[in-house]
């Protein structure tokens, strides 16, 4: 009898403490497309985010992105031509506020750690050797954009990423746009 009191105040109770956060919570998925050191990157981010006022939230995001680059090259003193290499892997996890301009429009700002993993390999054929530069780094990295909700429970997200790297006299430079749809509840 008492667990069945305490089951109905329970169910009782959910709904409107549910309806008192409406639309507070949004998660997002999304894919990201960019350069890292000029080769073309692709990746996945997925959000949550938590808007516990009116105007003010809280944006957090994890990402992967990857480059994997191919090209043959000259050298004069081989006869064959050799193959460059460059494979980079990044991970991060961003954080950051939101602010809301409108019911539809908001904007925000991450920034947070990064992991870079960089791999850059010339492969000379005629002489069967290879010469190798991996390079591992953790900065940061930074993300503005805007959020926009054409539907009440669809939350559309872009955003644009930034990080400057130099690490053992590489320069390793990230430019990506990322595109996210998401669900508000």
């Amino acid at each position: 009898m008492k667990k069945s009191i305490i089951a109905m105040c329970f169910i009782l109770t959910c709904p409107s403490t549910l309806s008192a956060f409406e639309n507070t919570h949004t998660f997002y998925s999304g894919y990201i497309y960019g350069k890292i050191k000029e080769n073309k990157a692709n990746g996945v981010i997925i959000s949550y985010r938590y808007e516990p006022e009116e105007k003010w939230g809280l944006l957090a995001s994890i990402l992967y992105m990857k480059s994997d680059f191919k090209q043959f090259i000259d050298e004069s003193r081989f006869k064959t031509l050799s193959i460059h290499n460059q494979k980079s892997k990044i991970t991060a996890l961003l954080i950051g506020p939101t602010y809301r301009v409108t019911p539809y429009l908001s904007l925000f700002i991450q920034a947070g750690p990064k992991k870079i993993n960089y791999k850059e390999s010339i492969y000379h054929p005629e002489i069967n050797t290879t010469d190798s530069t991996f390079i591992e780094s953790t900065n940061m990295l930074g993300q503005v954009g805007i959020d926009f909700n054409p539907l009440k429970n669809i939350a559309v997200n872009l955003g644009y990423f930034y990080s400057n790297t130099t690490v053992q006299r590489r320069h390793i430079e990230l430019n990506s746009l990322q595109l996210s749809i998401g669900y508000r509840f």
